[in-house]
């Protein structure tokens, strides 16, 4: 049954007051393990979360039927920061948060940024992300799910002798169904609500889905609880002792900032990961989206000395043909089968972009500055090296006026350098940094100058990681409930 959507309450209409320890809002990969760790602490905890239940796939139905449910169920936020190129963020609005919607990669951050986040503020973060990984169950992608795409690239990354591998995943059931990021049809996922949530729940938190914080009840400079509107546009107000917001790096800071939380850098430093993808044409059926999970291996060789991640992504035909179309790449329909793609994520540099409050909601704006077009086009060219060392037979970038290249001269020949940006298709999953610690929160996740108010997600990230994030936003989240412990109650 299809949850339903949420009224509009009542003006002036107080249905319901709640007291609890700790509220928190966002039920994804930073506010799930705060209230899951309180929880079985012996907390009383209220979690908030602004969508419905986490959608869920059906087996062998077609891939558009799941993606059409997602968006009749409005169980993401489209956000499109400005800029040139735009770049959509979409992010979780569901149980589970964006942890419901992605393909389940969870690799932990970086040994060598590990170092400079200590130096932020955030401390060792190893003994948290072994804590999460209790909860997560993470575990390098099966062989058998690698799907020919997968191989391929292995057998480039072997023949260049470059690191990389399988792709860890919280998904130790997977039976290859390719579909994880329409929510996993037999929940082999280990998203936040499959995980967290339900431990949770068995320790008397109390979770209330279609619910919106509208505004934090603010005393001065402590936090004193949440105005919220419930399921049936009741209005809801919780007074609570502490107060976690997690409602991720996009919707965090214009939260804070239409309550009156005053923090110099708040909303800025904001980070994506920008990311360029090749059409890789080999002489052989890929079948993406076959027997398969959507990214299955990776090559980290550049991501500390050129800061691109490369990653595959296996994308069933029907979503695959409009991309190939739009870009230029498909000659031959009959060939789609041939195709795969592969692409980088790139570990973008301080200040690219802000979110701000609106009247309306939220205003993003995102600038690449020419570092980062310069990191993308060296990227674009590591993945066509990769390609053609894995026995592609051509490649097409994903741009504007691309061109198809059969060798790898050929490919430097028609990437311009540098890299115009309006010819980019922009995107990103991964907001970050909007909340920063060591800017705006201190390592402990408590806002900056308040009392009782603590941050819990990506916006907590003091750099960008060039890695799917998921994993290290619970970390953190693990760290933030660990201090919370102290003086609850």
């Amino acid at each position: 049954m299809e949850p339903a959507e949420p009224k509009r309450p009542a003006r002036g209409k107080t249905a319901m007051e709640l007291t609890t320890d700790v509220c928190v809002i966002g039920s994804g990969a930073g506010g799930a393990p705060v209230a899951t760790e309180l929880a079985l602490a012996g907390a009383k905890v209220i979690l908030i979360e602004a969508g419905g239940p986490a959608p869920l796939a059906k087996l062998g139905e077609p891939v558009f039927k799941s993606f059409r449910r997602m968006i009749a169920w409005k169980t993401a936020h489209l956000s499109v920061a400005r800029g040139i190129p735009a770049n959509p963020i979409v992010h979780g609005r569901c149980e589970g948060g964006s942890t419901a919607l992605n393909a389940g990669s969870a690799f932990r951050l970086p040994e060598f940024l590990a170092r400079r986040w200590e130096a932020a503020g955030t401390g060792d973060l190893r003994e948290y992300f072994n804590r999460a990984d209790t909860f997560l169950q993470v575990s390098a992608t099966d062989p058998q799910f690698f799907g020919r795409s997968g191989e391929l690239m292995l057998e480039g990354v072997r023949a260049k002798n470059w690191k990389g591998g399988a792709v860890p995943r919280n998904a130790p059931g997977c039976t290859g169904r390719a579909i994880c990021v329409a929510g996993c049809p037999e929940k082999a996922k280990r998203a936040t609500h499959i995980s967290y949530l339900p431990v949770a729940r068995e320790h008397g938190a109390q979770v209330l889905l279609n619910t919106q914080a509208r505004k934090l009840r603010l005393k001065g400079r402590t936090a004193a609880g949440v105005d919220a509107v419930g399921a049936n546009g009741e209005e809801i107000t919780i007074h609570a002792g502490k107060t976690v917001v997690s409602a991720g790096a996009v919707l965090t800071p214009p939260l804070l900032e239409r309550s009156g939380v005053e923090v110099p850098g708040l909303g800025g430093n904001f980070l994506l990961h920008p990311g360029g993808v090749l059409a890789v044409h080999f002489g052989e059926p890929i079948d993406m989206g076959g027997n398969s999970v959507p990214q299955s291996t990776y090559c980290d060789e550049f991501l500390e000395s050129e800061g691109s991640m490369i990653l595959l992504g296996s994308v069933p035909p029907q979503l695959s043909v409009p991309a190939l179309l739009f870009a230029g790449a498909l000659r031959d329909l009959s060939k789609v089968r041939n195709t795969a793609f592969w692409g980088a994520l790139i570990r973008d540099e301080g200040n690219r972009g802000r979110v701000s409050a609106t009247r309306k909601g939220r205003d993003l704006r995102y600038a690449l500055g020419a570092g980062e077009l310069r990191r993308l086009r060296t990227a674009l060219l590591r993945v066509g090296e990769l390609a053609f060392a894995a026995g592609a037979r051509a490649v097409t970038p994903i741009l504007l006026g691309s061109k198809r290249s059969s060798s790898l001269r050929e490919l430097e020949k028609n990437l311009p350098d540098p890299l115009p940006a309006w010819r980019l298709l922009g995107g990103s999953v991964h907001p970050m940094g909007t909340c920063g610690i060591g800017r705006v929160c201190e390592g402990d996740g408590r806002v900056r100058g308040y009392e009782k108010l603590y941050v819990s997600d990506a916006s907590l990230f003091p750099t960008s990681i060039g890695v799917n994030p998921q994993f290290t936003i619970m970390a953190l989240a693990t760290r933030v409930a660990m201090g919370l412990l102290d003086g609850v109650g």
